[in-house]
């Protein structure tokens, strides 16, 4: 591979660590210098970085919007990782496993709506995870406590026996 010589570091470098230009070509600085020159320029210039995210935020709204999305879900999954030990692709696995519907009422889970975002079902005693359910599925769970004597007795009073 070709080397290049940074004249910020004047380190011989493969030409892999530098950005390219539009064109294709190497630019003078490599990456490691462009990424501390912004840093310093970010840090000396707060308000240049706010007001150019500002104009780029109104500018893109449905960009924006994407993001929030990608990083809500991002945000759940780690959340997931880390209160049920359950990796994003085993989650990712059972969602496609349930057909994307919950495990109790079959309703379609979604992550864009509040009412039908995945939850992640488990038994409290043993963190061991049952499947995913809708909010209100889960939240019957959770008021009867996991007690089947319960959702029996909610069975006969509904049945009108």
């Amino acid at each position: 591979m070709k080397n290049k010589i940074c004249p910020k570091c004047k380190t011989s470098l493969p030409v892999g660590l530098f950005y390219k230009r539009k064109d294709g070509t190497p630019r003078s600085w490599c990456k490691e210098c462009n990424k501390s020159c912004a840093i310093n320029y970010y840090k000396k210039n707060p308000e240049y970085n706010r007001d150019k995210s500002r104009v780029w935020r109104l500018a893109n709204p449905e960009k924006v919007k994407a993001t929030k999305e990608k990083r809500k879900f991002r945000d759940y999954l780690t959340a997931c990782r880390r209160k049920y030990n359950i990796e994003p692709t085993d989650f990712i696995a059972l969602l496609n496993k349930q057909e994307k519907r919950c495990a109790i009422c079959r309703c379609s889970l979604d992550y864009q709506t509040k009412d039908n975002k995945p939850h992640l079902d488990h038994c409290h005693k043993t963190l061991a995870i049952r499947g995913l359910l809708c909010r209100r599925c889960n939240s019957v769970l959770g008021y009867v406590k996991d007690d089947i004597s319960i959702l029996r007795a909610a069975i006969i009073y509904l049945g009108g026996k």
